[in-house]
């Protein structure tokens, strides 16, 4: 009985502190909520935002934003990760890692990043065909053994004549994060990104839900660094300005603009690749956050998927938004804001004054 009851105060005791911490958190989204709405984003604080990972830590950015241009008058890039260091950039892993995720087309010239969970499969498969590497789709899977063969040096980033990249709605890539890695692949057909998926966030297909997932990264932050589909975007960006900023959900005018731009033509590789949840009718269903993998992959078996909506409520929408403002908030400015967004933005604002007035 004593044992039982140790166990009962160490489990309250342990919600507590994650009670605290969220109002903590509260206070802060809802300012940034706040700011956003109130600047209706004048300001491009592109390259303070993007060396920090909580826009409120920063705040110095509205002045500091306007200090740092992103191109000179000379068309000059500006290294995102190596401005304001004095690292040796040998040491400098942030910029040697965004290094690592960049492509560079031989015929053109042309330099993108890309952002796993970003149609990068498509990207990398692109960059393959148009500089030889492989001759056809059946070969797609030479990309997943070769991911820094196509990587440009920073002499060919600099001197290129066209770059870019493709964002996407924060709150969305963590869904297809979720279904796709966690839910995984109900064909068998499962890779090794699966495999640690499983493992770094000690997945259990009969417990575990949406809610429950978004709950772990909220309070080990750590796994987004650890977790290549799951890192904050900006960490994979290498300019401070790219020459067109795209999006997932525009992909197909992306790509029609890429081609005009430099020659690359965008192959879709989704009907020959495992990792995707294209094909699946996506489906509006009630509290679908709460629904357990097990029940996932029962609907992943009919081809079925939930709308990445339905995922959220406002508990998680206040968890995404805290742990990806960075994200979000480089979106917006580069893409514009949703309505999507902006109705998530909303449940997370209404939660986060909820914790603030004691509601929950």
């Amino acid at each position: 009985m004593i044992e039982k009851v140790d166990l009962i105060l160490k489990s309250l005791r342990e919600r507590e502190e994650k009670y605290k911490e969220l109002q903590i958190q509260s206070s802060k989204i809802l300012s940034c909520i706040e700011t956003l709405k109130l600047e209706k984003l004048k300001h491009d604080p592109i390259a303070s935002l993007l060396n920090i990972h909580n826009l409120w830590l920063d705040k110095k950015h509205h002045s500091d934003s306007n200090k740092i241009s992103t191109k000179t008058n000379k068309g000059q890039r500006i290294f995102l990760k190596t401005s304001g260091s004095i690292l040796n950039n040998k040491k400098n892993f942030q910029h040697l890692e965004a290094m690592r995720y960049t492509l560079m087309d031989f015929k053109s010239g042309a330099i993108c990043s890309f952002i796993p969970k970003n149609a990068c499969t498509n990207l990398r498969a692109s960059f393959a065909l148009s500089n030889g590497f492989i001759s056809s789709l059946e070969d797609v899977n030479w990309i997943h053994k070769n991911n820094t063969s196509q990587n440009a040096t920073e002499l060919q980033i600099q001197n290129a004549d066209y770059t870019f990249v493709i964002l996407r709605n924060p709150f969305w890539r963590i869904t297809s994060c979720f279904i796709d890695k966690a839910v995984g692949d109900i064909n068998g057909n499962e890779v090794e990104s699966y495999a640690i998926c499983k493992d770094l966030h000690s997945i259990d297909e009969n417990k575990t839900t949406f809610e429950k997932f978004v709950e772990n990264l909220y309070f080990n932050q750590d796994l987004l660094q650890e977790d290549l589909h799951l890192k904050r975007q900006g960490d994979f960006l290498v300019l401070t300005d790219y020459d067109d900023w795209f999006s997932v959900e525009s992909y197909k005018s992306a790509a029609s603009q890429i081609e005009v731009s430099c020659g690359i033509s965008l192959v879709d590789t989704r009907s020959s690749s495992s990792h995707t949840t294209f094909g699946y009718e996506k489906m509006h269903m009630h509290n679908a956050g709460e629904l357990k993998i097990s029940e996932l992959r029962e609907l992943k078996s009919k081809n079925i998927i939930p709308k990445y909506e339905s995922l959220y409520n406002e508990k998680t929408a206040f968890m995404v938004s805290s742990m990806y403002w960075s994200d979000i908030y480089l979106y917006i400015l580069k893409i514009g804001m949703t309505s999507e967004i902006e109705n998530l933005l909303t449940m997370a604002s209404t939660y986060a004054v909820k914790l603030t007035n004691n509601n929950l």
